[in-house]
C-alpha cells in the first residue's frame, strides 16, 4: 500500500510502467566498515554504493544529477548515463585533478549487460566509455604524468548471467608500455608483469596504496 502511491510508481504509470510492488534490501549492515582513509583522493561517482564507499573512505566526492528514464527501453537510458558520466569525469578532472593525490571513478551498466546476456551491448558499452573516457584520459596522462590502473571488482559472465569467481585483468598505464601484452582481456593479461593476484594486494602491487 505504501509503495502503491509512492512518487516514483506515480511516474512509472504515468509513463505506462508497471509499478514496483516490492522491496528488496542487499548488502544491509548494522555498523559502517573500518577501511583505510583516502581523504587526499577525489571520487566522481552519483551511484549510492561507489558514493558510500568515498564517504567511507573519506574521499571528496564529486556527483552529478542522475537524468530520469524516460520511455520503456532501458538500454537507451543506459547508453545515455554512460555518456553523460565520461563527459562529467573528464570535466572534473581537469577542474581539481590538481587538488588531489588519486581519483576513484566507476562504471556500472556494463554489469547490467552481462546479468541480461547481452554480449553485444557490452561490447559497445566498453568501447563507448573507451572513447569518450579513457582516449581523453589518455592525453591527461602523457600532459600531466598521471598513473591510471583499470580493472573491476568481479566478473559478469554473459553466459551465467550473474556474477562469477573467475579472474579479472588489470591494466596500469603510464604513458608507457612496460611489458608484452598488446591489449586488455583474460589472454593478454597472462603475458603482463604484475602476475596473478589477490584483491587484498591490489593496492600495493599496482602502486596505489
Amino acid at each position: 500500500k505504501i509503495l502503491d502511491g509512492h512518487e516514483v510508481n506515480v511516474k512509472r504509470e504515468d509513463k505506462g510502467l508497471l509499478k514496483a510492488n516490492v522491496l528488496l534490501t542487499r548488502g544491509a549492515s548494522a555498523e559502517i566498515p573500518k577501511i583505510k582513509g583516502y581523504g587526499s583522493w577525489m571520487s566522481i561517482n552519483a551511484m549510492p554504493l561507489e558514493m558510500g564507499i568515498a564517504k567511507a573512505s573519506r574521499m571528496k566526492n564529486f556527483a552529478y544529477s542522475i537524468p530520469d528514464m524516460r520511455g520503456r527501453d532501458i538500454y537507451k537510458h543506459f547508453y545515455k548515463l554512460l555518456k553523460k558520466k565520461s563527459g562529467f569525469c573528464v570535466k572534473t578532472l581537469k577542474r581539481s585533478h590538481r587538488d588531489f593525490l588519486g581519483c576513484y571513478v566507476h562504471f556500472k551498466e556494463m554489469d547490467n549487460a552481462g546479468h541480461d546476456d547481452r554480449p553485444l551491448d557490452k561490447k559497445k558499452m566498453i568501447e563507448l566509455v573507451d572513447r569518450r573516457f579513457f582516449g581523453k584520459l589518455r592525453r591527461m596522462v602523457r600532459r600531466y604524468g598521471w598513473k591510471v590502473v583499470v580493472s573491476c571488482d568481479h566478473s559478469t559472465p554473459c553466459k551465467l548471467k550473474g556474477h562469477s569467481v573467475d579472474p579479472v585483468p588489470v591494466l596500469v598505464y603510464d604513458g608507457e608500455n612496460n611489458d608484452e601484452s598488446k591489449g586488455f582481456d583474460e589472454k593478454e593479461m597472462m603475458k603482463g608483469s604484475l602476475g596473478k593476484m589477490y584483491g587484498k594486494e591490489f593496492m600495493k602491487r599496482t602502486g596505489l596504496g
